[in-house]
């Protein structure tokens, strides 16, 4: 081989592992961005148990001490874990949450019709 073949292969070779290189690295960081903001969303949807939660606990308590009967309720038509993250993917995709302002707008009425 002459030197200039030689030359060419050794400069495909390595552009080759250059592009290789990038596009796993790429690869790899879109993985880890992917899997940070499943957990953010984990994180977030666990937060707002934990809120709602503590507001039933609070209304409740509320009501014991008033003498009043116990039924109260919240506007959330999210009510477990996996309803606030599939609420969030779609928000993210969308930016809007079907089942959210259906839900909004039935509360809206009952809350109409209870005056």
């Amino acid at each position: 081989m002459t030197k200039e073949i030689l030359f060419q292969v050794l400069l495909t070779s390595a552009l080759t592992a250059a592009i290789v290189t990038g596009l796993v690295s790429l690869l790899i960081n879109w993985l880890n961005q992917k899997h940070e903001n499943n957990q953010q969303d984990i994180d977030i949807a666990m937060k707002l148990l934990e809120v709602k939660d503590n507001q039933a606990k609070i209304a409740l308590n509320q009501a014991r001490k008033d003498g009043k009967s116990m039924g109260f309720t919240f506007y959330d038509p999210a009510t477990q874990l996996s309803s606030y993250l599939s609420a969030m993917k779609e928000i993210r995709k969308t930016g809007k949450w079907r089942k959210g302002e259906e839900s909004k707008i039935k509360y809206k009425q009952k809350m109409r019709n209870e005056k």
